[in-house]
């Protein structure tokens, strides 16, 4: 559920060296959340700072973008739960 959908973000990020907080949020079309057929929507947040601006600078200028990712998913219907 959501501990492994945030676990994921923070490796995907750490994997690609963005530091900063990541947020994960998951709505659900049904409840509960896992109903066949049902769709569930990740959002992915975070803060990255504006490329070609000098680390020490970043947080003087406010050199920073927030940054969202979505993706939907369909609940498989013939998993036995």
């Amino acid at each position: 559920g959501r501990g492994a959908a945030e676990l994921a973000a923070h490796i995907s990020f750490d994997d690609a060296g963005l530091p900063g907080p990541v947020t994960v949020s998951l709505e659900c079309s049904d409840s509960p959340c896992l109903t066949p057929g049902g769709t569930i929507r990740a959002t992915v947040t975070t803060e990255v700072a504006l490329p070609l601006i000098p680390f020490g600078m970043v947080d003087a200028l406010g050199a920073r973008v927030t940054v969202h990712g979505n993706a939907v998913t369909v609940v498989d219907e013939w998993v036995e739960r």
